[in-house]
């Protein structure tokens, strides 16, 4: 991706699109959180060591044959 605060890997969050309150929004999901801090909505794993572990469970997910993985969210 072009955003210069996600490294590498970006795990897509469905629905792609999203209508809260009359507006809406798109493009959210989990990545590393580098070079800027935060994030514009998605989930952002600033540590290292955190992100690499996440990305070896993604992994062991997809080879179990797994494809998607419900997320439930709320906004404060």
């Amino acid at each position: 991706m072009s955003n210069p605060g996600i490294a590498g890997k970006f795990y897509k969050i469905n629905p792609h699109m999203v209508n809260i309150g009359g507006k809406t929004r798109g493009d959210f999901g989990i990545h590393a959180d580098r070079n800027v801090p935060g994030t514009a909505g998605c989930i952002g794993i600033e540590s290292e060591k955190e992100w690499v572990e996440f990305k070896a469970l993604m992994l062991d997910y997809q080879r179990a044959g797994l494809r998607q993985i419900p997320l439930l969210f709320s906004y404060r």
